[in-house]
């Protein structure tokens, strides 16, 4: 093969590969997103709401979830999503401050939590529905 039709081949092959990795992007970039907040509840210990629930908008099959905590509370917390294989913590937050836990989830059921030990025990949790849109 001679070097000139080396150089088209080359080039074809990053240009394809340029073209793949932008329709990547554009699938990445196409999944819907949703934002829920939490705060302390009645007491230090739970988040309102407990219950939570977010809509896959129809023809999806996901949604990105982020669980936006304030703490309200004297002590710190964070906020975990887990289920179905999936397993994210947020960054601790002190009295007055926030933090943020985000996760790609499908159709299901998750708890969300507190990691502090002792903290989920004593009611520190809730459940997120995910369902699919029509």
């Amino acid at each position: 093969m001679n070097p000139r039709t080396m150089r088209r081949g080359a080039l074809a092959l990053i240009t394809t590969a340029a073209i793949g990795a932008g329709a990547l992007g554009a699938v990445a970039a196409s999944v819907p997103s949703a934002t829920k907040s939490l705060r302390n509840g009645a007491s230090e210990l739970s988040y309102s709401p407990a219950k939570l629930q977010v809509k896959i908008p129809a023809g999806k099959s996901r949604i990105k979830v982020t669980l936006r905590y304030r703490n309200t509370g004297s002590t710190e917390h964070d906020i975990a999503i887990s289920g179905r294989g999936v397993s994210k913590v947020s960054r601790t937050a002190q009295a007055g401050t926030g933090t943020a836990v985000s996760a790609t989830l499908r159709a299901g059921t998750y708890a969300y939590f507190c990691t502090i030990p002792g903290h989920r025990a004593a009611g520190m949790k809730g459940t997120l529905r995910v369902v699919q849109g029509r």
